[in-house]
Protein backbone atom coordinates (compact mmCIF):
# COMPACT_ATOMS: atom_id res chain seq x y z
CA UNK A 1 0.00 0.00 0.00
CA UNK A 2 1.27 3.23 -0.61
CA UNK A 3 0.76 6.49 0.99
CA UNK A 4 -1.53 9.58 0.11
CA UNK A 5 -0.63 13.30 0.29
CA UNK A 6 -3.17 13.08 3.56
CA UNK A 7 -1.22 11.14 5.94
CA UNK A 8 -1.10 12.27 9.17
CA UNK A 9 1.95 10.72 10.95
CA UNK A 10 5.10 10.56 8.98
CA UNK A 11 7.98 10.32 11.48
CA UNK A 12 8.37 10.77 14.94
CA UNK A 13 7.55 14.66 15.33
CA UNK A 14 8.60 16.39 19.02
CA UNK A 15 6.13 17.69 21.62
CA UNK A 16 2.80 18.77 20.62
CA UNK A 17 3.06 18.27 17.19
CA UNK A 18 6.62 19.64 16.32
CA UNK A 19 8.46 18.53 13.21
CA UNK A 20 11.82 16.27 13.49
CA UNK A 21 14.86 18.17 13.92
CA UNK A 22 17.44 19.31 10.98
CA UNK A 23 19.84 16.75 12.93
CA UNK A 24 17.30 13.65 12.57
CA UNK A 25 16.61 14.47 8.98
CA UNK A 26 20.56 14.84 8.43
CA UNK A 27 21.27 11.81 10.18
CA UNK A 28 18.89 9.79 8.46
CA UNK A 29 19.92 11.16 4.88
CA UNK A 30 23.94 10.63 5.67
CA UNK A 31 22.35 6.95 6.60
CA UNK A 32 20.55 6.42 3.33
CA UNK A 33 22.13 8.39 0.38
CA UNK A 34 22.32 5.81 -1.93
CA UNK A 35 18.82 4.97 -1.37
CA UNK A 36 17.33 8.19 -2.22
CA UNK A 37 19.85 9.30 -5.07
CA UNK A 38 17.97 6.08 -6.40
CA UNK A 39 14.60 7.41 -5.91
CA UNK A 40 14.80 10.69 -6.74
CA UNK A 41 16.44 9.24 -10.36
CA UNK A 42 13.76 7.21 -10.74
CA UNK A 43 10.91 9.93 -9.95
CA UNK A 44 12.31 11.98 -12.36
CA UNK A 45 12.70 9.41 -15.03
CA UNK A 46 9.34 7.54 -14.24
CA UNK A 47 7.46 10.99 -14.38
CA UNK A 48 9.63 13.80 -16.82
CA UNK A 49 6.39 15.69 -17.69
CA UNK A 50 3.35 15.47 -15.03
CA UNK A 51 3.96 15.52 -11.58
CA UNK A 52 3.87 12.40 -9.24
CA UNK A 53 2.49 11.00 -6.09
CA UNK A 54 2.68 7.48 -4.68
CA UNK A 55 -0.63 6.32 -5.28
CA UNK A 56 -1.68 8.23 -8.03
CA UNK A 57 0.48 6.40 -10.45
CA UNK A 58 -0.09 4.57 -13.94
CA UNK A 59 3.12 2.74 -13.16
CA UNK A 60 3.44 -1.29 -12.59
CA UNK A 61 2.70 -2.29 -9.23
CA UNK A 62 5.94 -3.53 -9.19
CA UNK A 63 7.94 -0.53 -9.63
CA UNK A 64 5.41 0.88 -7.28
CA UNK A 65 7.01 -1.49 -4.47
CA UNK A 66 9.93 -0.56 -5.22
CA UNK A 67 8.93 3.03 -4.32
CA UNK A 68 7.25 2.19 -1.33
CA UNK A 69 9.69 -0.64 0.23
CA UNK A 70 12.80 1.59 -0.42
CA UNK A 71 11.66 4.77 1.48
CA UNK A 72 10.19 2.15 4.04
CA UNK A 73 13.45 1.34 5.17
CA UNK A 74 14.21 5.10 5.62
CA UNK A 75 10.86 6.83 7.28
CA UNK A 76 8.36 3.95 7.73
CA UNK A 77 4.89 6.01 6.20
CA UNK A 78 7.22 8.71 4.61
CA UNK A 79 6.11 9.47 0.72
CA UNK A 80 7.34 10.77 -2.40
CA UNK A 81 6.08 13.43 -4.54
CA UNK A 82 7.91 14.65 -7.72
CA UNK A 83 7.34 17.80 -9.28
CA UNK A 84 8.16 18.34 -13.60
CA UNK A 85 11.22 19.93 -13.80
CA UNK A 86 13.35 17.40 -11.75
CA UNK A 87 12.19 17.94 -7.98
CA UNK A 88 11.61 15.57 -5.61
CA UNK A 89 10.36 15.72 -1.94
CA UNK A 90 10.53 12.74 0.71
CA UNK A 91 8.29 13.86 2.84
CA UNK A 92 8.67 12.64 6.29
CA UNK A 93 6.72 14.88 8.62
CA UNK A 94 3.59 16.85 8.13
CA UNK A 95 1.23 18.87 10.46
CA UNK A 96 -1.76 17.36 12.07
CA UNK A 97 -4.26 19.64 12.36
CA UNK A 98 -8.00 20.00 11.77
CA UNK A 99 -7.27 20.69 7.41
CA UNK A 100 -4.56 18.52 7.36
CA UNK A 101 -6.35 15.35 4.96
CA UNK A 102 -6.84 18.65 2.87
CA UNK A 103 -3.98 20.59 3.15
CA UNK A 104 -1.46 20.49 6.27
CA UNK A 105 -0.38 23.46 7.76
CA UNK A 106 3.40 22.27 7.55
CA UNK A 107 5.59 19.09 5.85
CA UNK A 108 9.19 18.48 6.50
CA UNK A 109 11.41 16.14 4.46
CA UNK A 110 14.23 15.84 1.89
CA UNK A 111 14.39 17.79 -1.47
CA UNK A 112 15.87 16.81 -4.91
CA UNK A 113 16.66 19.58 -7.02
CA UNK A 114 18.27 17.83 -10.45
CA UNK A 115 21.02 19.46 -12.45
CA UNK A 116 18.48 20.68 -15.14
CA UNK A 117 16.47 22.76 -12.62
CA UNK A 118 18.00 25.96 -12.27
CA UNK A 119 15.61 27.60 -9.65
CA UNK A 120 15.14 26.70 -5.87
CA UNK A 121 11.95 28.14 -5.46
CA UNK A 122 11.95 28.64 -1.61
CA UNK A 123 14.44 31.12 1.05
CA UNK A 124 17.55 29.35 1.29
CA UNK A 125 18.09 29.30 5.85
CA UNK A 126 21.21 28.00 7.83
CA UNK A 127 18.70 26.42 10.45
CA UNK A 128 15.09 25.01 9.92
CA UNK A 129 14.58 23.74 13.93
CA UNK A 130 11.61 25.98 14.78
CA UNK A 131 10.66 26.55 10.90
CA UNK A 132 6.68 26.13 11.52
CA UNK A 133 6.93 29.40 13.43
CA UNK A 134 7.59 31.44 10.23
CA UNK A 135 5.46 32.80 7.84
CA UNK A 136 3.70 30.81 4.87
CA UNK A 137 6.63 30.16 2.37
CA UNK A 138 8.83 27.20 1.56
CA UNK A 139 12.03 27.02 3.07
CA UNK A 140 15.31 25.35 2.02
CA UNK A 141 18.58 24.30 4.12
CA UNK A 142 21.54 22.78 1.82
CA UNK A 143 22.67 19.55 2.78
CA UNK A 144 25.02 19.21 -0.25
CA UNK A 145 24.86 19.96 -3.94
CA UNK A 146 20.98 18.94 -5.45
CA UNK A 147 19.85 18.17 -1.80
CA UNK A 148 17.83 20.11 0.68
CA UNK A 149 15.96 19.16 3.83
CA UNK A 150 12.26 21.39 2.90
CA UNK A 151 9.95 22.83 5.10
CA UNK A 152 6.37 23.90 3.40
CA UNK A 153 4.13 25.95 5.39
CA UNK A 154 1.11 27.22 4.43
CA UNK A 155 -1.81 29.35 6.04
Amino acid sequence: MLFPQGMLLLFPVGAEGTPPSDEAILAAFRNNSDVLEKLAHMAINDFPKQPFMEGETGLPSVRLREYHNSIERIWPGAYVVSDPGGIVKFIVAESDGALAAIRPEWRKGIEYISGEYEEKEGIILKNLNGAEKLPAGDYLRQIKPHWFIMFERTD
